[in-house]
């Protein structure tokens, strides 16, 4: 069985093509990336030009088959995405008796229909963040626990409804369908943190294209997400339009020549550039492409270092900070961040329980090797829906259903 996982970052498009045999082990085939053309931020902004860009992906990875449905796992970036937590409880009549997965998945059913989530929002994932046996809170496994009251605290990850309507759209143009939306934060987290971290304290902090993401871990659970609008693209419009250049030129050049720090060792160096109006070709000296860069880098660093700070200020005391996403690659970020900070800081390279090639052991690589691990904890009780059935259209079938039973 074929596998592809698609992560729709903020200024670029990355597919995994994975096989998965049948005792569940998956080998990656092929990965293929593009510039988010028709998107905007990670948001569809022009239905054709999404679409095509979709079509690019999918076509070129598999050239034999046009007529393929791709059925995929899509992991989100986009700074729309909001979570909300909510909680009920369900009883069971008479004398105590064990949970069973059934209760557990009732529970989950209940909350999810219940939480007075916006209306113009619609739920992609519920991730438990505990539950409630008795009296007793804390526990994270309650299945065969004699009880008689059965509760559970649900973080609902959500996104804009027309958001997701017009990537279902863009989608459903060239026959994908989506059968898993991943928010980023989760899929992140499963690739380039431990346990150990996730348990005792951790901020993780995706560095994107035009967005940063800092998630708060504490013990093994998800607490808080905090989204910055500023990421690694700022540096580039700025090189681009400071010194001249094409934005792909502009990010090349940041990419192999850009520094958090300045180098007092290379300061006449002259590095080739080549012109956006013209195509001249021409040298510019390091020490000025790093003054082009001390702005936006030092209000990104600024922006991390706030958000970090107002974090642990109001969330239990955290043992580490992880940067990971293709903005951590910036040559010296580490080392200006701890000058910023005090917590022990490393960078987040992704990890799978699968096999990885070293081409793929890379911080820009964290959403979708991450995605290989992920599942959600307790599956949608709409999953035996048809096959053919979108998230979207499962979600308008369970507001139908909501609406009927409570009205």
């Amino acid at each position: 069985m074929i596998e592809y996982l698609l992560h729709i970052g903020t200024s670029r498009l990355t597919c995994l093509k994975t096989r998965v045999d049948r005792h569940g082990h998956k080998n990656i085939e092929e990965i293929k990336t593009r510039s988010a053309d028709g998107f905007d931020k990670g948001i569809v902004k022009d239905l054709g030009k999404a679409s095509e860009t979709l079509r690019s992906i999918f076509h070129e990875m598999d050239n034999a088959n046009k007529e393929t449905i791709y059925p995929i796992k899509t992991i989100l970036s986009h700074h729309s995405l909001k979570n909300f937590i909510y909680g009920s409880s369900i009883y069971f009549h008479g004398t105590p008796r064990p949970i069973t997965m059934k209760d557990v998945r009732e529970v989950i059913a209940q909350t999810r229909s219940v939480a007075t989530i916006p209306l113009d929002q619609i739920i992609v994932q519920a991730v438990p963040q505990e539950f409630i046996v008795n009296d007793m809170s804390g526990i994270y496994n309650p299945i065969g626990l004699e009880a008689t009251r059965l509760g559970v605290m649900l973080r609902l990850f959500t996104m804009d409804y027309s958001v997701c309507n017009n990537l279902i759209r863009a989608m459903e143009r060239v026959d994908i369908e989506s059968r898993e939306f991943i928010p980023a934060s989760l899929a992140a987290g499963q690739a380039v943190l431990t346990p150990e971290e996730k348990e005792e304290g951790v901020i993780l902090v995706d560095i994107g294209g035009y967005v940063t993401r800092l998630d708060f871990y504490k013990d093994s659970i998800l607490v808080k997400t905090v989204t910055l609008e500023k990421g690694s693209e700022d540096i580039t419009q700025a090189i681009a339009k400071q010194v001249g250049l094409r934005p792909d030129h502009a990010r090349q050049l940041k990419e192999k020549f850009g520094t958090a720090a300045l180098d007092a060792d290379f300061q006449e160096e002259l590095i080739p550039i080549t012109t956006a109006t013209n195509g001249e070709k021409r040298h510019i000296a390091r020490k000025q492409l790093e003054a082009e860069l001390k702005e936006p880098v030092e209000q990104l660093l600024s922006s991390i270092t706030h958000a970090i700070q107002e974090m642990t200020n109001t969330t239990s005391p955290i043992g580490h900070v992880v940067f990971t996403g293709g903005g951590a690659k910036l040559d010296g970020l580490l080392d200006q961040m701890q000058e910023r900070i005090s917590y022990s800081l490393r960078l987040g390279v992704p990890k799978s329980k699968f096999q990885i090639p070293p081409s793929l052991q890379d911080t820009a690589y964290s959403c979708v090797i991450g995605a290989l691990d992920y599942s959600s904890l307790i599956l949608d009780p709409l999953e035996n829906n048809a096959a053919g059935d979108s998230v979207l259209a499962r979600a308008v079938d369970s507001a139908k259903r909501w609406v009927a039973e409570y009205f």
